[in-house]
This record gives C-alpha cells, structure tokens and sequence, in this order.
C-alpha cells in the first residue's frame, strides 16, 4: 500500500487534513495496542508495525517521529482511558453516596480495568516496572502531568473521606501513592492467572488489600 500524501492538494493545515492525520493516528495507535495483546512491549516493533499496516517505515514515522513517541502516546491514551473509567465509576453512584463509597468505587473500578481493557492496564504496568527507561525526558513531560490528573482525582475522594471523618487525619497524597501502590501490584498478578486464577486474582487480591489499606487509615469495616 502505498500512502497518498496527507495534503491531497489541500493545505496541510486544513481540517481535513488534520482530520485524516488524527483518523490514522488513531488506527495506528489500535494496531499497535493488538500487537501488544499478543505479548509485551518487544511485540510493537516499527518494522513489525509498519508490516502489519501495509505502510514502509518511512511513511510510519511521518506520524509518529520515533517509537518512543509511539509507545508514549500509547500510554498517554491509557491513562486518560484508565481516569475515564474512574469518574464514570464514582459518577454512577447516587448523589448521596458517602465519601468513602466513592473512593471504593474508584479503587473498584481501577481492578476492572483488567478486564475491561487488559492491554492498556498491561501498558501501563509495564512503562512503570520497566527495568530500563523505554521514555525519554521530553515525551515524560507530557506524560507525567495526566498521570497526576489521575492521582489527583484520587487524592481528592480521599480528603473528602478524611473531611467526613469516614478516615482518620493523614497526609492524602501520601496516602494517593500508598493505594496506588496496593492496586497496581494486585493488578500485576493477572500474569499469573493461567497458573491458579482464583489465588492470582487481581480483582479479589486488590479488594482485599483496599479494605485493609482503609481499615489502617481508620475506615470502619465494609457490612
């Protein structure tokens, strides 16, 4: 297949043409996200990627200058997937939820996403345990800040449950990390479903590390 060129005739920095550029970036980012469905990050390849789009590498890199670009816009599309899950999650529940309902339901929802949408969660897992750094300086600054929109979100749920003496006094972003501390390493579990997936599930592993996380901050037992 070879690429028409993006303008068409049409002013590179027309609509359309902006349209068409986002249109193909979007099936580039969904491809890459099948192959890594198939294994791990070694799976997403350029020359791997290029092949399965009937695209040459060179035409691959006029929308995505390099492969750590990529793999950062992959992840960036995870985490605001992942922040899209929670606030949907706590918004479900009825306006007079109590605080720390809310902050459950968050916590609820980040252990579904293994199910909803394993890929990204792997994505995600995996650019936080990498032994090496797979992003650079300048792509993590674009990165970082949605990363701490998410936690934020977070943070907040827990200082309306400290406000509502649902949890006792306590330093909320420290304790942000320490949940999502607990939550990202039930997650890590799924990897080892395939051996006894009733002891390395995620979803019942991280409720159980959730309650005691909130039972250490205060929090009275669930009924």
């Amino acid at each position: 297949m070879v690429l028409e060129t993006e303008s068409g005739g049409a002013a590179p920095h027309s609509p359309r043409v902006q349209r068409k550029r986002a249109e193909r970036q979007q099936h580039i980012v969904k491809t890459a996200m099948d192959l890594l469905a198939e294994g791990r990050l070694a799976h997403v390849t350029v020359h791997r990627l290029a092949r399965e789009l009937d695209y040459t590498p060179g035409a691959l890199y006029r929308y995505f200058p390099s492969m750590e670009a990529l793999l950062a816009h992959m992840q960036r599309v995870a985490i605001a997937s992942l922040q899209m899950r929670l606030t949907q999650a706590v918004s479900a529940l009825p306006p007079e939820s109590e605080a720390l309902d809310r902050l459950r339901a968050a916590a609820n929802a980040y252990l579904q996403s293994t199910v909803d949408a394993p890929h990204e969660m792997s994505l995600i897992g995996q650019m936080l345990s990498a032994p090496r750094e797979l992003i650079g300086d300048e792509e993590n600054r674009e990165t970082l800040p949605r990363i701490a929109a998410v936690l934020h979100f977070v943070e907040e749920l827990i200082v309306a449950a400290q406000d509502s003496a649902a949890l006792t006094p306590g330093h909320a972003r420290e304790r942000t990390v320490e949940l999502w501390a607990a939550l990202q390493g039930a997650v890590a579990l799924d990897k080892l479903r395939r051996f006894d997936a009733t002891l390395f599930s995620a979803a019942k592993v991280g409720a159980r590390l959730v309650e005691s996380v909130l039972s250490g901050w205060g929090a009275r037992p669930r009924a």
